[in-house]
């Protein structure tokens, strides 16, 4: 599968043309400047890439990933920036990245690509990868939130009961909790800056997209929770861009 990946995102990106992008920024402060300087830069990377290094699959897969989240930023369609995050997705699967690929597939809206990934690998270690395994895996159990050892923790652990129990007002104070956590984490959130890439935290903003998939939507998320959770707050129909790439043998 890596050749084949790594032709599709060098032709899939050989046929972008970034220049013509019109720069509506999704995150306040991102300077138009500093993000063609990445546009173009990123270019040479690829050309890099190509001529030097053309079987590096965890180097195309990181630049799927930052033009994936780049694209996100800048503005374009859903369904554009989801398409790269979809192919980063990909790429961390080649690479038995899992939880990364579970993680980005949510938010590339590839459903059946998630459920390829059950069973395949172990949760990461932070507790929002735990979660997001125990809502898309069989026979993932999580401890309960009352012997989470801080408010952060029990909060996340929270969403094992109330995204599948459709519980929306507790889903959005959990995510709010981890959002106010984050976003005083996140440098991208003060000063968007593309090689900080990606700008986002791909399994909190999955969360969101899980718990959207069962309903859920925001209500009374400050503006700049809504910023952060972004991401995940933005379902499109599945592409189905992995049937299109290639042939998922289970």
């Amino acid at each position: 599968m890596s050749e084949s990946l790594i032709a599709v995102i060098r032709d899939e990106f050989a046929a972008a043309d970034l220049g013509r992008i019109t720069f509506q920024p999704r995150r306040h402060g991102a300077e138009e400047s500093r993000y063609r300087r990445y546009a173009v830069e990123l270019a040479r990377s690829f050309d890099y890439l190509n001529s030097r290094d053309p079987r590096n699959l965890s180097a195309y897969a990181d630049k799927a990933l930052g033009l994936g989240s780049w694209l996100f930023v800048v503005g374009t369609v859903a369904r554009e920036w989801k398409r790269w995050l979809a192919l980063a997705s990909f790429g961390a699967f080649a690479l038995n990245r899992f939880t990364l690929a579970r993680s980005l597939a949510i938010l590339a809206d590839e459903w059946d690509f998630v459920d390829h990934l059950d069973g395949r690998s172990v949760p990461g270690p932070s507790i929002e990868d735990r979660v997001v395994a125990s809502l898309t895996e069989e026979g993932a159990p999580m401890p309960p939130p009352d012997g989470a050892p801080d408010e952060y923790s029990r909060a996340c652990l929270s969403l094992t009961d109330s995204i599948p129990a459709r519980r929306y007002d507790a889903t959005e104070s959990a995510l709010l909790t981890m959002s106010d956590f984050w976003m005083e984490m996140a440098a991208y959130m003060q000063d968007p800056n593309p090689e900080l890439a990606p700008e986002f935290e791909p399994a909190v903003c999955a969360l969101v997209a899980l718990a959207g998939r069962e309903g859920y939507q925001p209500k009374r998320l400050p503006a700049d929770v809504v910023s952060f959770l972004a991401p995940g707050l933005n379902p499109e129909p599945e592409q189905q861009w992995f049937a299109r790439y290639f042939r998922i043998v289970r």
